[in-house]
């Protein structure tokens, strides 16, 4: 019964209690990145389970990405490196996602894994995921080491990692939240 509890929201819209989401939301924590992923209308499990990792796997490489752009745009405005071209910061930013997206696709592990079997015959999952994130951006920093870019390795290290830092505690913050508003609303059901 707690699982179907909803928070009435304006105009009568509820919001969803979704599967893994609880685990995805506790997962977000000490340099973690966690992701959940959906899929439904599939005709196998395994089509269903590759799919939900896809979607898990996606969200993690956007929120990775803001990482990375962020991290660029901080060193591009440090006075002590020298201004980057915007073929520079392109070429720099490409190498950083690749590296990033497949450190993220050989690190991703599951949280939590639960399948439906649909009405129609077809079969859903939804997945919790999670990265670690300081790994993820060790490996960033490693492709870093080994390119041919001018830039300052230490001074990019350390803007990837203090963007790291900054948006690992907002994510940290926010599940807290949202673990906690769970929470209450199982307690009232209870």
């Amino acid at each position: 019964a707690s699982l179907n509890a909803q928070a009435a929201l304006e105009s009568g819209a509820k919001k969803l209690l979704i599967p893994c989401m609880k685990e995805a939301l506790e997962l977000e924590a000490n340099y973690q990145m966690a992701a959940q992923g959906m899929a439904t209308g599939k005709n196998t499990q395994e089509d269903a389970l590759l799919d939900a990792n896809r979607v898990a796997g996606a969200e993690l490489m956007t929120r990775f990405l803001g990482v990375i752009k962020n991290g660029i745009e901080s060193y591009s405005k440090d006075s002590r490196t020298k201004n980057l071209s915007r073929e520079q910061q392109s070429q720099l930013e490409g190498l950083c996602v690749a590296a990033g997206e497949k450190a993220i696709n050989e690190l991703m592990k599951p949280g939590c894994r639960e399948f439906l079997h649909e009405k129609k015959g077809t079969y859903g999952c939804y997945v919790a995921t999670y990265v670690p994130a300081k790994e993820v951006l060790n490996r960033v920093n490693d492709a870093l080491a080994v390119a041919e870019l001018d830039i300052d390795k230490a001074i990019m290290r350390n803007r990837l990692e203090t963007e790291l830092e900054s948006q690992s505690q907002k994510a940290q913050k926010a599940a807290q939240i949202e673990l906690e508003r769970l929470q209450a609303m199982q307690e009232k059901v209870q």
